[in-house]
């Protein structure tokens, strides 16, 4: 069979197979996740990011009829108006029963619902007691996964240099214990690392865990272990969700502030030690924190440090000679006060390096990255919020005084329109280990600049989003070496009519980088970039289908003498199917079939896809070049106990004998990846 009629056929049988499967409605927020992200954010390793914050927190649902005002504005894609929505919704017609009250709710449209369901529970309304002992010890809530995948290929590195086996794995415990104490654990190692061995005696290549103890009278949260902290806009210090340019209009850029326990398996983003937040009164709140933590750094010849790594990768003994070798200790303070709808909060954060960071200063656009061995931040923040408005930002400042300030208003015009109007200036000087912001570059650093939203909804059948973003940068960036701008925008609109959902999305993305002619002249070039999505979803019962098309062109303007081989352009075809049945009692099944067809000219018009994928693990990657990619995937609950699921992903090139390069080199125009899970509940 030809290799370029196959993917045709694939796509064929899978939409003949529509009455037969749909997709598992169970995890339905991870592409509600998809839809309010770019592009770029998955660049930045922000999707990934961002599901390991949702995880934590659909690891404990709240009660809908019971959680409180602070632990629904924990949910970083509801905004103030919706929470309190559905606050007097509660208190007017008394405890919610089923989702199809909150969609009485004028505020909730359908992608918010989709996102919040697996994040709430539907439970009766609490009697009010005090926290005593009895409370805090029972009843416990026990949950431990495992997970493993398994490669049916081999790469260049699992013979050559890889110091493990070629198999990623990880381990996962939570506890619940009476509402007030929390526990969580993980252990995870990636393939290529060393299991119980050279520098991994104690096994996995990394742990992370915490214990928790919250709403306990004056002690609002106490955390040991490792943990995540995030205040005011980010300026300071965010390790929890990060609003991208699309994201953002989800929230109205309400940035989801406080201390949240930290187990998961990202290497990089959270802090280790101990934390206390202090409900001082009524209004006012003291956080603190100490922590140190080993992190991995390339060095210098030195032996000061050039970078700092995030990847937690540790296959090869180059990778594994970088691990922990940088200690960095840091302590902070977080205290803010209330009077009315206007909140104010002040942030201070002290780092200290065991070794000097010192990035290359012949590198031009490296010059102002963080540098030394103690880092000083503090920032003030603020918010006034109000049914029709809505003002908040934070300024902050480094250790050299050097500036960083972001400033947002939203202004609710009706139940249908809302705008928000965001401005923010970071100067190429200001330097933060921790902050992480509203932004076009990965940085909170080197950049001004202003953007627009509006969202407008029409009887919940219509949500229309769209956004213009313009930016400066004033110092070189990474492939620009002189001053540069950026200008993005997007429009998307859903319809949702009865049983089907149609979506589409349109962006445009201008960039400017360095070309370099014959005779060594640089100038900035234009990069333009335009991508396309349509969707379909149909959902009846137990069945679901999805189909989608993705589509790119890539234009750098180069001079026109230059060799220019016209733009770069990409399309994505692809669907998903599957079926979950009423089997009636605690016994629930279900399965997924996803394909997709992919051709673009080479990897600047690569194309992002979500494909649905275990519990904990976040399934979106880039696809270029010319191949399918298709996958099968069941979930089955024989009891409330015992939870198993497996997939099979399998990805054909049509366009090379080699997947993948260095180590990861894989001599084969195919691969294939199993992977195998299990939940237990007590």
């Amino acid at each position: 069979m030809s290799r370029r009629i196959r993917p045709f056929l694939v796509l064929m049988a899978l939409t003949a197979a529509l009455p037969m499967a749909a997709q598992d409605g169970g995890g339905e927020w991870e592409p509600a996740l998809e839809a309010i992200t770019t592009d770029d954010d998955f660049d930045e390793g922000f999707g990934e990011a961002n599901y390991d914050v949702l995880t934590e927190l659909m690891a404990s649902p709240i009660n809908i009829n019971g959680g409180s005002r602070k632990d629904l504005l924990g949910l970083p894609f509801l905004t103030e108006r919706q929470v309190d929505d559905i606050g007097k919704y509660i208190y007017v017609y008394g405890p919610m029963h089923s989702p199809s009250e909150l969609m009485m709710i004028e505020s909730i449209d359908y992608q918010t619902l989709q996102l919040l369901l697996p994040f709430i529970y539907f439970g009766d309304a609490p009697q009010e007691h005090s926290a005593g002992l009895g409370q805090l010890l029972g009843p416990a809530k026990h949950e431990l996964t495992a997970f493993v995948n398994v490669p049916t290929y081999t790469r260049r590195g699992d013979k050559e240099a890889y110091l493990g086996s070629k198999y990623k794995h990880w381990l996962r415990y939570n506890l619940w214990m009476g509402g007030h104490l929390q526990a969580g654990f993980s252990a995870s190692q990636d393939a290529g690392e060393p299991f119980f061995k050279g520098m991994n005696s104690w096994g996995y290549d990394f742990y992370s865990g915490y214990v928790m103890m919250k709403d306990m009278g004056m002690v609002e949260t106490l955390c040991l272990g490792t943990f995540r902290l995030s205040s005011g806009m980010g300026l300071v210090a965010n390790s929890g969700f990060s609003l991208g340019k699309s994201s953002a209009l989800q929230s109205f850029g309400r940035q989801a502030s406080g201390l949240k326990g930290y187990s998961s398996r990202s290497e990089g983003n959270y802090f280790r030690g101990a934390a206390l937040a202090l409900n001082l009164s009524g209004s006012a709140r003291l956080t603190s924190f100490v922590s140190h933590k080993k992190m991995d750094a390339t060095l210098n010849g030195d032996s000061t440090a050039a970078t700092l790594l995030y990847t937690g990768y540790h296959r090869t003994e180059t990778e594994m000679a970088k691990k922990h070798n940088t200690g960095l200790t840091a302590a902070g303070l977080d205290l803010s006060t209330s009077m009315g709808d206007f909140t104010l909060g002040a942030t201070a954060i002290y780092s200290h390096l065991d070794r000097r960071l010192a990035p290359s200063q012949t590198t031009l656009y490296k010059r102002y990255y963080a540098r030394g061995q103690d880092f000083l931040n503090m920032g003030v923040n603020y918010s006034f919020v109000s049914p029709l408005v809505a003002v908040r930002g934070e300024t902050a400042i480094n250790r050299n005084g050097n500036l960083a300030t972001v400033n947002l208003l939203t202004v609710h015009c009706s139940t249908a329109l809302s705008l928000m109007l965001l401005q923010r200036f970071y100067s190429y000087k200001y330097t933060s280990l921790y902050a992480s912001s509203f932004s076009e570059g990965s940085r909170v650093q080197n950049e001004s600049g202003v953007y627009l939203g509006l969202s407008w909804k029409y009887r919940r059948a219509l949500l229309l989003n769209f956004y213009a973003d313009y930016a400066h940068f004033p110092f070189a960036r990474y492939q620009v070496s002189s001053p540069s701008d950026a200008f993005d925008t997007m429009l998307s609109l859903a319809v949702y009519k009865g049983n089907w959902t149609l979506k589409g999305r349109y962006r445009f993305h201008l960039k400017q980088k360095d070309y370099t002619d014959d005779d060594g002249t640089t100038a900035l070039v234009n990069r333009l970039e335009h991508k396309m999505r349509l969707s379909a979803e149909w959902k009846r019962g137990s069945l679901t289908a999805r189909m989608q098309v993705d589509g790119s062109i890539i234009d750098i303007g180069y001079p026109p003498t230059a060799a220019d081989d016209g733009p770069s352009r990409g399309i994505m075809i692809g669907g998903s199917l599957g079926w979950k049945p009423e089997l009636g009692g605690a016994r629930k099944l279900s399965l997924t079939l996803s394909g997709k067809y992919f051709t673009t000219d080479d990897y600047d018009s690569r194309l992002y896809a979500y494909e649905s994928g275990m519990l904990y693990t976040y399934s979106s990657a880039s696809y270029y070049g010319h191949g399918i990619r298709y996958a099968a995937m069941a979930k089955w609950e024989p009891s409330r106990v015992l939870m198993l699921a497996a997939k099979v992903g399998v990805t054909d090139y049509f366009d090379r004998q080699t997947i993948g390069t260095s180590y990861q080199q894989i001599n084969a125009s195919s691969k294939c990846d199993i992977e195998i899970e299990a939940r237990l509940r007590l």
